[in-house]
């Protein structure tokens, strides 16, 4: 009897600090969420207020841990007019998009990503499909040493 009490009050106390350790791990996950939303709008040297991109790593299906190259991409409905926000206009916000939130991938997520590819798309549109009719421009960046540096597309 005295192996049953001991037993269950083992079993009670992993009990407890399992439900400890779930609770930090979810306090984690929300507090990382709260910062990640903090930034809701990213405003770019050109004035273009965008949100959070949509982060693929490839190869496509590729862990972000084993992914050699990140896209970013961004919809900013503004550059459908090309006469305000051409990409002369927009060229410098490439290197501040990649290293505003590439940086933060390839040193944190994907630390093997050597390459970061920055879209901008005035529409949503599904990765690999062609829309003559959107806006869409790109830019690429090799990552040495923490530093973009521009492919020259």
């Amino acid at each position: 009897m005295e192996k049953t009490r001991q037993h269950s009050f083992v079993n009670g106390a992993e009990q407890s600090v399992r439900r400890i350790f779930a609770i930090s791990i979810a306090l984690s996950l929300v507090a990382g969420a709260h910062s990640a939303a903090a930034r809701e709008v990213l405003e770019t040297p050109s004035g273009l207020k965008l949100a959070a991109p949509e982060v693929i790593f490839e190869p496509v299906g590729a862990l972000a841990s084993s992914a050699s190259q990140v896209r970013l991409r961004y919809v900013a409905p503004l550059i459908a007019d090309i006469e305000l926000f051409g990409f002369d206009r927009l060229e410098g916000d490439f290197l501040y998009l990649c290293q505003q939130d590439g940086l933060k991938i390839t040193t944190g997520a994907a630390p093997r990503a050597t390459r970061v590819i920055v879209s901008i798309a005035s529409v949503p549109l599904a990765f690999g499909e062609t829309a003559p009719n959107i806006t869409q421009y790109f830019d690429a960046f090799l990552i040495k040493e923490n530093t973009c540096i521009w492919e020259g597309l």
